[in-house]
């Protein structure tokens, strides 16, 4: 928040207190530029500014309020790139699945239940205050809003859209809106969801609205709703306060019907969670925790790899990816390991998919033994992770998250992708991954490509060589961005063939139109192994290796996770 340049002093010094108390950061009028208006709505203007110092779009909404001898205050607030609920649904609706439905309705349900959870009541819920970011809901315009102990005075009852708003209002003046009545409003929602328009459209008046809604009349169904979605928006807007569900109620329904759906579009085992015995966690990471665990299924006992996807139950995009990238890639693909189905924690609302165990587990942890093997060796593990690549690719998908720490090694000669969370065959916009497997060009903000992919593939070419992690000796920081936008590339073993040098060079090129694609690089691979002349080069390299030295100092604050 930020006064105008009017402000007083002694006014500002107070704000900045209440502000601090608040855990609320007090922001200078002077770090905004290029301000424009987006719209104006009953309790305030909306402006569009760049915030320059971090580098962010912003939404500063003006505040109507009269605040004598202090100014005018603003909130600075995430810009929403797609507009309103309402906007995006008029301008996407003939796109989006039902799958993509039920994620929107179900994180503005987990929305709500966050509110009621702390006391709050929106109290003017509707499609133009719940707006889109990067496809993903937020709930916004909390003008009415208040917590439940705090008074509400009866003048306040018909602020608001009158589609969206609880008919008692209409009919008992003094009625207090509540937590009921907000789930009333994501009723209305619920429906425009569904249908793709707004509530009562052309209706005529506010005040004929007003009446025909306290009759008990509610929007018709939409042909090809699911039966359990309508009774849930039924029940929501129930003419009776006390016959509505809770919010936990709305989402857990919410929740199941994406579940259903998940199962009967990619046709993948439901497993219960309890017929897994002795879960080990063994290892972490931004979007998922790893254990193994034994599975026992029809008297036999199955070593399994239980993946748990990190919030996947209150935003299942990422875990819906990874699906997706299994059904259409990788099942019943030898190139990538089985998975055996999907399941739930007992402990959180998150996702796990039950996959088939690696014995030796990550490239990352087993480098040191990979770079003392023969370089035949080292080629046909090569050939393996590029052949997975290459089925990706095919399939006109983007990894975006290639690394040692994503490729696992079931034995010396086995290795497979795995981690396909950011894989998908859609644009996202989202910086991620691990800092030095990370093309030049998405550093400068450009988009992923499969030739991000390819420079990724370059990187870990060095891993394999070295038997170390790519800059392992500096910290990840911006000063290491900037050193590999201006070139900087991991080094070589002494002794490394120049060939397999200037192929893992091409792949790491600042240039990516100038990478391989993964298809001549399997075939490159091939060569390299059918080829007698290539075979007597790397017999000579393979005396160098017994040579080379153990390990070097890794710099304590490395942080190999994919997160930027």
């Amino acid at each position: 928040m930020y006064p105008n340049a009017n402000s007083g002093n002694i006014s500002k010094g107070w704000l900045i207190k209440i502000l601090s108390d608040e855990h609320i950061d007090y922001i200078e009028y002077n770090k905004f530029t290029n301000p424009s208006i987006v719209r104006s709505g009953g309790f305030g203007i909306v402006f569009k500014c760049k915030w320059e110092e971090r580098g962010l779009k912003v939404a500063l909404k003006c505040l109507k309020i009269d605040i004598n001898n202090i100014g005018v205050y603003y909130m600075v607030l995430h810009y929403a790139d797609e507009g309103n609920l309402r906007e995006y649904l008029q301008a996407n609706f003939t796109q989006l699945n039902w799958l993509d439905k039920l994620h929107i309705a179900k994180e503005i349900a987990n929305g709500l239940r966050f509110l009621h959870a702390n006391d709050i009541v929106h109290r003017d819920l509707h499609s133009k205050n719940i707006l889109i970011h990067q496809k993903r809901p937020k709930i916004a315009d909390f003008g009415l809003s208040r917590q439940i102990d705090v008074s509400i005075s009866s003048n306040s009852a018909m602020n608001g859209m009158p589609a969206y708003i609880e008919p008692k209002c209409f009919t008992e003046p003094k009625y207090k809106r509540d937590k009921k009545s907000d789930t009333y409003s994501f009723g209305v929602i619920l429906w425009e969801i569904s249908s793709g328009r707004p509530p009562f459209q052309g209706f005529g008046t506010p005040i004929a609205l007003c009446c025909y809604i306290s009759k008990g009349n509610r929007e018709k169904d939409v042909y090809g709703t699911p039966d359990i979605y309508v009774n849930l928006y039924t029940r929501c807007w129930d003419m009776e306060p006390t016959k509505r569900p809770e919010t936990n109620s709305i989402f857990n329904v919410l929740n199941n019907l994406i579940l259903d759906d998940i199962q009967n579009k990619y046709k993948f085992s439901w497993i219960p969670v309890d017929e897994f015995i002795n879960p080990i966690e063994i290892a972490k990471g931004d979007f998922s925790t790893i254990s193994s665990a034994f599975w026992h299924r029809g008297g036999t006992k199955l070593n399994v790899a239980l993946k748990l996807v990190s919030n996947s139950g209150a935003y299942p995009k990422v875990f819906i990816n990874e699906l997706k990238a299994y059904c259409e890639i990788c099942r019943e693909n030898p190139l990538f390991l089985k998975c055996y189905g999907i399941s739930k924690s007992i402990d959180s609302d998150d996702y796990i998919i039950a996959l088939q165990y690696a014995k030796l587990g990550s490239l990352a942890k087993n480098l040191y033994d990979v770079s003392r093997m023969t370089w035949k060796k080292k080629l046909n593990l090569l050939r393996c992770i590029i052949s997975g690549l290459k089925a990706f690719h095919l399939h006109g998908y983007i990894h975006r998250d290639l690394h040692s720490g994503n490729i696992l090694l079931d034995d010396m000669d086995n290795a497979y992708i795995i981690d396909f969370a950011l894989s998908t065959n859609e644009e996202i916009d989202e910086n991620c991954g691990v800092l030095p497997y990370i093309a030049p060009e998405v550093l400068f903000g450009r988009a992923f490509t499969q030739a991000t992919d390819i420079y990724s593939f370059g990187v870990i070419m060095t891993e394999v060589a070295t038997g170390h992690r790519p800059f392992d000796d500096q910290l990840y920081n911006h000063e290491l961005v900037i050193k590999i936008c201006d070139g900087l590339r991991p080094n070589f073993a002494p002794g490394t063939p120049n060939f397999y040098i200037e192929l893992s060079k091409q792949c790491m090129d600042s240039d990516p139109s100038k990478r391989p694609d993964s298809n001549d690089i399997f075939n490159k691979i091939i060569h390299w192994l059918d080829s007698m002349e290539i075979a007597k080069q790397f017999f000579d390299a393979d005396k160098i290796i017994e040579e080379l030295p153990r390990s070097t100092q890794n710099h304590p604050d490395v942080i190999y996770t994919s997160n930027l």
